[in-house]
């Protein structure tokens, strides 16, 4: 139902509680924007508001987010299961659905509402919410989201274009994927400028992975551990330079007249 397949949260409660006891936060993985044909809740939504296949993903189609309320009980009940397991906030994946080719004519302000909705769901059961890649959107929605997560902004030169969230004290961590060509040591003196916390990682999300030697700042990865289903696979980010592999998914957002999604 969420990202660390129902498989990973339901056995491991006790892991995330671990987690808590060593100072880390865990942030739990739901696609919002999108239906999964291998989730254990994939026939609660109706077929009203599956859309265009996921260009580049099997298995996977755009949601028709205008539709909240048909979207709001599978969705709180994935967010309630985040709370329950103990989770301290949400990686809300695929949350820019107007910009891709859904089959739906989702606009600007259907975006807004839902996003904004969204928001209100986490805030309400005391989860932070990540404003996850979703630029364009940043101004209106910036007072609502705790922190951002970019992913290939260093490469596709859009990083800047999150700076509202470090003026105003909340974290922006950046992923970047090694099969753009980047290295980090291209990348680190940027990341530092903008004050973004960056890692470099495999577009597979292995085991591998490099972070930029901050230098008197707290590397954020290390503060945030992420738990993201890399379809029946989850993968825990948790100190730098130190990775659990308990499964994983994918990565996200436009690529020059692609779809959204990098994951």
């Amino acid at each position: 139902m969420l990202t660390c397949t129902i498989l990973i949260c339901l056995n491991d409660a006790s892991v995330i509680a671990a987690l808590h006891t060593q100072g880390r936060k865990v942030v739990c993985y739901v696609s919002v924007g999108s239906w999964e044909d291998w989730r254990p809740d994939a026939d609660r939504f109706p077929t009203s508001v599956i859309g265009e296949d996921y260009e580049g993903w099997p298995g996977e189609n755009w949601l028709d987010i205008r539709q909240i309320e048909l979207l709001a009980p599978v969705m709180r009940a994935r967010l309630d299961l985040c709370r329950v397991k103990g989770f301290d906030g949400i990686e809300p994946d695929n949350i820019d659905g107007y910009t891709n080719d859904t089959g739906f004519p989702l606009t600007y302000e259907d975006q807004i509402r839902y996003n904004l909705w969204l928001a209100d769901e986490a805030h309400a059961r005391g989860l932070s919410i990540g404003l996850k890649n979703d630029p364009s959107q940043v101004a209106d929605l910036l007072p609502y989201f705790d922190w951002a997560l970019t992913e290939d902004c260093f490469v596709e030169a859009w990083c800047e274009e999150m700076l509202p969230f470090i003026q105003m004290g909340k974290p922006v961590l950046a992923a970047e994927y090694t099969d753009t060509g980047v290295t980090i040591r291209e990348l680190c003196q940027e990341a530092e400028r903008l004050n973004v916390s960056l890692i470099l990682k495999d577009r597979e999300l292995g085991a591998w992975q490099q972070h930029c030697p901050w230098r008197g700042v707290t590397h954020l990865w290390g503060i945030v551990l992420r738990t993201r289903v890399q379809r029946r696979l989850t993968t825990r980010w948790s100190r730098p330079g130190q990775l659990r592999r308990i499964g994983s998914k994918k990565g996200s957002r436009s690529w020059p007249g692609g779809s959204s999604r990098r994951r």
